[in-house]
């Protein structure tokens, strides 16, 4: 096949993902706080995350293919409070994947779409303290995706690699640590992530991700309850990413480490309803061997808590 041939004969891994997965689609779950008891949230969020520049380490180089890669990422997140200091919950998300590139006969293209990898998750509230006007609340969080995505996506009559599946065929537990920090209308948060992939569909092991976060946000608008609140915030996210897998074996072409500025600004017309939205602009890119950089992603969300 020539597509396949081209691509391994520039030893490009086609990976959108690049370890990220179900959890980064819902609202808060790597917040200090929990949902209030007995309380629910539901929400839909979409991700969309663009690559399109081959990097060799930290610099961009000819791209003999002019390859570019995008992914869009629909997912219906569930949370239920069930105790002030447990929350649990499941991400559902349904991917699409579409890779664009020159082939030795032209232009050609490879997608794919279907059910993704489930999350299920859990969040303790080790640690609260609450005075006037501010709070400071410690969480742990930890979850596992689940084999539900689908692994047999073709195109062309042949099947895709497991890097270009929705799913990923393996059992993936996730860890993370969060804070939360609020006085008046100002607001920090930092987190602590780490997500272990396993070998699963084809033999394919996706590279494990190393996570950091900081970020402040502040309320611009902010009138009594239960008026609205609407808040803008900035930040930064460390990625380490370690080497991907086939069979056993490391492949040469993946590993990284990005810095990610990411922005946003969320809305609460009403208590009960939350809009988010991220924009995601990598400082610093890092690649083993070439890889497609990130140019950037966005997180658009809507989530109704009852």
């Amino acid at each position: 096949m020539q597509i396949g041939q081209t691509l391994m004969s520039l030893g490009l891994v086609l990976t959108l993902g690049g370890a990220l997965g179900a959890q980064d689609g819902g609202i808060e779950i790597f917040a200090g706080e929990t949902l209030f008891s007995h309380g629910t949230r539901v929400s839909v969020a979409h991700l969309f995350s663009q690559k399109s520049d081959l990097y060799a380490g930290s610099d961009t180089v000819a791209d003999p293919t002019n390859a570019k890669q995008r992914e869009h990422r629909m997912v219906l997140g569930y949370n239920y409070g069930w105790t002030p200091r447990v929350t649990v919950g499941a991400l559902i998300p349904a991917v699409a994947r579409r890779s664009e590139f020159i082939d030795m006969g032209g232009p050609a293209s490879l997608s794919s779409q279907g059910l993704g990898d489930v999350a299920l998750f859990g969040k303790y509230r080790l640690f609260t303290r609450d005075a006037y006007r501010k709070s400071f609340n410690i969480s742990v969080i930890a979850g596992l995706e689940t084999p539900t995505g689908a692994t047999g996506e073709r195109d062309g009559g042949q099947r895709l690699a497991a890097s270009q599946q929705p799913g990923s065929g393996s059992w993936d537990p996730f860890f993370a640590i969060a804070a939360t920090s609020s006085y008046g209308r100002w607001r920090i948060d930092g987190q602590i992530f780490y997500k272990a992939n396993n070998q699963g569909s084809q033999d394919f092991e996706d590279s494990d991700l190393f996570a950091v976060g900081i970020s402040a946000a502040y309320r611009y608008l902010h009138r009594p309850y239960p008026g609205a609140s609407n808040a803008a915030r900035i930040g930064l996210v460390w990625h380490e990413l370690g080497s991907a897998r086939q069979g056993g074996a490391q492949l040469a072409n993946s590993g990284a480490s990005r810095l990610i500025l990411r922005t946003g600004l969320g809305f609460h017309p009403r208590p009960a309803i939350d809009i988010s939205f991220n924009f995601d602009l990598p400082l610093y890119q890092n690649y083993d061997g070439a890889q497609l950089g990130l140019d950037y992603r966005t997180f658009l969300a809507f989530g109704y808590r009852f």
